[in-house]
């Protein structure tokens, strides 16, 4: 996902930016064609859904647990989204529900895992290595569950979770309101672990590394409405208990996977009681954030989690039972997701699988419908179809991150503000994203407004380097009363020692408001803040300093013809000859803007500033000898166009916030010398202006 970010780039690198991010910010809504049905047999009952090429012919096939014959189908598929009759049925134990599929032996084939809830066993099928044959199943026993409990298993995954490279289970065991961990022999049997006890009626679990330390982690979606967290690679036993944070009642799936791109596991979970998916975003280390909550179909029964619009974020599919549907959450990128869209399946879906069947590259889906024994596709038709129109957006809240000044080695207050725009919200979440070699903030310099009868939690995420995210939460779960518009809380950021002038982005990565109930609000913005860090104070001169870097290479001027209307640029520059003595860019020296319908900057390495920015060039700009300091002072030296420290120069990282303020991330408010016109906004043609002045001075 391409995001501005607040550091330096090369200004070839800026202009690109701004002529490509539109289109990588688009989001294509998703599209399914009409589901169609494949009869699994009356009375089958399926509930469970695995999806993998099992005769090894590079097309995807379906295996369908059958609840009602105690049986597994395999559906070859033919590669192009269509399927046929079962080649194969499998005999499992009584009551087959959840199925997976995944290689336990590493010999390259797929086998199958069976979670039978009435036998309270697991089959294990593997793979004969040829066509859709299977060993005879192996019957594998589960551990008595709490008070001697007879086990009811009701979902599985599969990771490693040991020292060696074999498959293991967790298996979710409802009755026995504990998780079971099996560890693989690699030959289709299993170890038992230590169960994972006191946890009641478990529903659904998933594995992932929540906690970055290089061992999966368990989470199990829990009949109390709880996310249970069991972190893993401990060396006296495999998990450990590390708490569970609230959910959402009566939960039937569970995901964990990274959707606000901040490099970290977040949760998502559905719940057939409330019709709603909630999502807990992760901290990365182990904890988590208050739910916020997204409506779906009535009474979701399983989720899946792929990128449906091809658009490099992750998006979240549910199977709803009750209505005999699926719906899907197309994500932001950010860590919260667009309204949801339904499309009918059979009826009473219990399951459901996403994978490309038909070679397209897109994500299809496929359930399986207990209530008229049969098995739905869904093939995705994103991008190939016309999407009906989109609604007119009506304008949500407005999370705004505040500006401070101040000189490197001091501190600056930064104020983040909530703008409801007429929506009641009770509770904000939204994330900052700064550079932390420039800036350091310690979380608990972060405080609520005391007018606020809410409480602020924070967490600070290290990304790399020069990425780090704050991420805010204001909310009281006890009080619901909205919130009122102005400041939500402040933070004290230190401006390290040697960071050099300019103004550096606190961008708004992430924004999400919700409302009394939880439930999150459409239409939510963010605009991004700023540090001004401030430099040497300009004094009248004959021969003003430059900000630019005295590496940079050779000036040169810049021509703009406009041929178009088209706000997209193309640059070709021709460099010019080193400047002369006095600092002046020869005469000669140009460079040509058309402006054309192309969507492609190029801009020769000769332009490409550096990135580094310094400030102590003395190259001056040309002069009169005879003119004084005194004739300077009085005479009012011309606007320069993106110099918003008033510093003289306009540094990169100017630059980045005027294709900020351009793109609409940012307030003009920010840096009222990019917008010379005083329109309220940043054209083509004054980013074109302010990359000049960067490249050759500003004009005096």
């Amino acid at each position: 996902m391409l995001t501005p970010a607040p550091v330096c780039y090369g200004i070839g690198l800026l202009v690109g930016l701004l002529a490509l991010a539109p289109a990588s910010w688009a989001t294509v809504p998703v599209s399914f064609a009409p589901a169609t049905a494949y009869p699994t047999g009356t009375g089958s009952a399926p509930r469970g859904i695995a999806i993998a090429d099992f005769n090894d012919d590079m097309r995807p096939d379906i295996a369908v647990a059958d609840s009602g014959s105690d049986t597994i189908q395999i559906f070859p598929g033919f590669g192009d989204g269509t399927f046929g009759p079962a080649a194969a049925t499998l005999v499992s134990g009584s009551g087959p529900g959840a199925i997976v599929a995944g290689d336990l032996t590493n010999d390259g084939h797929p086998d199958l895992v069976v979670a039978n809830l009435t036998a309270g066993t697991l089959s294990v099928f593997v793979s004969a290595g040829s066509g859709f044959g299977f060993l005879p199943a192996i019957t594998v026993a589960l551990p008595a569950g709490l008070n001697g409990a007879t086990p009811a298993p009701t979902a599985l995954a599969l990771g490693r979770f040991d020292a060696d490279d074999i498959l293991d289970i967790a298996v979710a065991d409802a009755a026995g309101n504990q998780a079971d961990v099996l560890l693989g022999n690699g030959n289709g049997t299993f170890t038992p672990s230590d169960p994972l006890i006191f946890q009641p009626h478990p529903s659904a679990v998933a594995t992932a590394d929540l906690d970055n330390d290089g061992h999966l982690d368990l989470v199990l979606a829990t009949g109390a409405g709880t996310a249970a967290i069991f972190l893993g690679g401990f060396a006296d036993t495999l998990f450990h208990n590390f708490g569970a944070p609230g959910a959402i009642s009566q939960p039937t799936g569970v995901a964990a996977i990274d959707i606000n791109d901040d490099g970290v596991p977040d949760l998502i979970v559905t719940g057939g009681g409330a019709n709603r998916t909630v999502v807990l975003s992760g901290n990365g280390d182990g904890t988590f954030n208050p739910p916020v909550r997204y409506s779906v179909g009535n009474g979701p029964q399983a989720l899946a989690v792929d990128d449906f619009n091809r658009d490099g974020v992750p998006d979240v599919v549910t199977a709803n039972r009750d209505d005999g549907s699926v719906t899907t959450l197309s994500g932001t990128g950010v860590g919260s997701f667009r309204p949801a869209q339904a499309f009918d399946v059979g009826q009473q879906p219990q399951a459901i699988g996403v994978a490309d069947l038909n070679g397209d590259t897109f994500p299809d889906v496929v359930t399986a419908n207990q209530g008229d024994d049969s098995v739905s596709v869904l093939l995705n038709l994103t991008g190939m179809v016309t999407p009906p129109p989109t609604p007119t957006a009506v304008p949500g809240p407005l999370i705004a991150i505040g500006t401070g000044q101040a000189n490197a080695g001091q501190s600056v207050a930064i104020a983040v503000s909530l703008h409801p725009n007429g929506a009641t919200v009770a509770g904000v979440q939204n994330d900052i994203g700064f550079d932390p070699s420039r800036f350091g903030l310690d979380p608990n310099h972060c405080a609520i407004n005391p007018a606020l009868d809410k409480q602020l939690s924070r967490n600070l995420i290290s990304k790399d380097a020069t990425h780090a995210i704050l991420r805010a939460i204001v909310l009281s779960l006890g009080d619901v009363a909205p919130i009122p518009e102005g400041v939500l809380y402040t933070c004290t950021f230190d401006v390290l020692a040697g960071t050099l002038p300019g103004s550096y982005a606190l961008t708004a990565r992430g924004a999400i408001a919700s409302d009394a109930l939880g439930d999150a609000i459409a239409g939510v913005s963010a605009s991004d803040g700023a540090i001004v860090v401030n430099g040497a104070t300009v004094t009248p001169s004959a021969t003003p300093t430059s900000s630019r870097s005295p590496t940079r290479s050779p000036s040169a001027t810049v021509t703009v013809t406009s041929s178009t209307t088209t706000p997209t640029p193309t640059v070709t520059a021709t460099p010019t000859a080193p400047p002369t003595a006095s600092g002046s860019p020869s005469p000669s020296a140009t460079a040509t803007v058309m402006v054309t319908p192309s969507s492609t900057v190029t801009v020769p390495p000769s332009l490409s500033a550096s990135p580094t920015m310094t400030t102590t060039a003395t190259a001056t700009n040309s002069q009169s000898p005879a003119a004084s300091a005194t004739a300077s002072a009085t005479q009012m030296r011309p606007e320069c166009v993106g110099d918003c420290d008033g510093s003289g120069g306009v540094s990169v990282d100017e630059l980045v916030l005027g294709v900020n303020i351009s793109l609409g991330n940012a307030d003009v408010a920010q840096c009222r010398a990019a917008d010379p016109d005083r329109s309220g906004r940043v054209s083509v043609d004054e980013l074109v202006q302010a990359v000049n002045n960067s490249l050759n001075g500003c004009p005096s």
